[in-house]
């Protein structure tokens, strides 16, 4: 594939298709965001060893036939203000500085970014 989708439903069906694996659209969201960070300042940090591993889980998923639904293989930039086991939430604010890490590091996600077991 030589563009990006540009919507979820687009990048759900080329992944759905085998004209894209959900790792070579991650790996193409790294390059977007590689690009553009420096001048947005999109990222506190980034996950890219774990969300590599969920897209590889993905595809082989979805080769599989399991589909877990729409946004299964689609990644997903969630904002530091929703806690997320991978990592401190820290709102981009020096209130969480003050707060014990076992608040700022959770050891489960919030249920808007939790995912099912593999």
């Amino acid at each position: 594939m030589t563009e990006l989708p540009l919507t979820i439903t687009d990048a759900g069906q080329a992944i759905r298709s085998g004209e894209l694996s959900s790792e070579e659209l991650t790996r193409a969201c790294y390059d977007v965001a590689d690009r553009l960070d420096a001048t947005l300042g999109i990222y506190v940090v980034r996950y890219d060893d774990t969300a590599l591993a969920a897209a590889r889980n993905a595809d082989k998923e979805l080769a599989s036939g399991l589909d877990r639904g729409p946004m299964h293989g689609i990644p997903l930039g969630v904002k530091d203000m929703i806690a997320c086991k991978e990592g401190q939430t820290t709102a981009c604010s020096v209130v969480f500085d003050r707060i014990s890490t076992v608040v700022s590091t959770p050891q489960l996600s919030a249920a808007c970014v939790k995912r099912e077991p593999s």
